[in-house]
C-alpha cells in the first residue's frame, strides 16, 4: 500500500472511532470523563490529518504532516497511558468528580484546567466499560501508538524529491 492510501485508510479507522465514542456517549448513555473528551478532540485532530496526509503530495507538505501526525498520536498515547493509569491506580485519592472539560475551560485558567486533569484522579478513574478486560483508555494506547508508527512510517514514503540543477533548467 501507498503512504496516501494507508493515511487514508487510518483517516477512516479514526474516524470511526470518533463516531464509536459517541455512539458510547449518546446510545449506550456512558457520560465522558475529561481525559475522555481529550483523547477524543485528538483522536478528531487525527482524522484531519490523516485526510490532509492522504491528500498532500508535495515532499515538504508531506513531511510536516507526518510529523503534526506523529506528535499528535504521541499525545494521545500519553494521554490514553494516564487515563489507564488512573483507572489501574490502587491509591486512594480523591473521589469525586471533576466537572465536565467545557466548564473547566470557560471558568478556569487553562494551566489549572490541565493541573487538574492530569493530577487528580476525578472520575477518570472509574471502569465504567471493558471489552476483553482493556477499558476504552487501554485500547486506545493501541490505536495511538499504531498511529504514531504510521506516522513514523510515512517518512520512509515519501514522495519523490524533485531534481534542479540551478534557478532556470529543471
Amino acid at each position: 500500500m501507498t503512504r496516501r492510501q494507508v493515511n487514508g485508510l487510518c483517516a477512516l479507522l479514526s474516524g470511526a472511532l470518533v463516531l464509536a465514542s459517541f455512539y458510547w456517549q449518546y446510545v449506550a448513555q456512558l457520560a465522558p470523563c475529561p481525559l475522555c473528551f481529550l483523547q477524543r478532540w485528538i483522536m478528531v485532530a487525527l482524522v484531519v490529518w490523516f485526510g490532509l496526509g492522504a491528500w498532500f503530495t508535495h515532499r515538504a507538505l508531506v513531511i510536516v504532516n507526518q510529523c503534526v501526525i506523529s506528535v499528535t498520536a504521541l499525545l494521545g498515547t500519553l494521554i490514553a497511558v494516564r487515563h489507564s493509569w488512573l483507572q489501574v491506580s490502587t491509591d486512594d485519592g480523591p473521589t469525586a468528580c471533576l466537572p465536565n472539560l467545557e466548564y473547566m475551560l470557560e471558568f478556569l485558567p487553562v494551566n489549572e484546567t490541565f493541573h487538574l486533569l492530569f493530577s487528580h484522579a476525578g472520575g477518570c478513574g472509574q471502569v465504567e466499560w471493558d471489552f476483553l478486560f482493556l477499558t476504552m483508555p487501554m485500547w486506545l494506547i493501541g490505536f495511538f501508538g499504531g498511529f504514531m508508527l504510521v506516522g513514523l512510517w510515512g517518512f520512509w514514503h515519501l514522495p519523490p524529491a524533485k531534481q534542479s540543477f540551478g534557478l532556470f533548467i529543471k
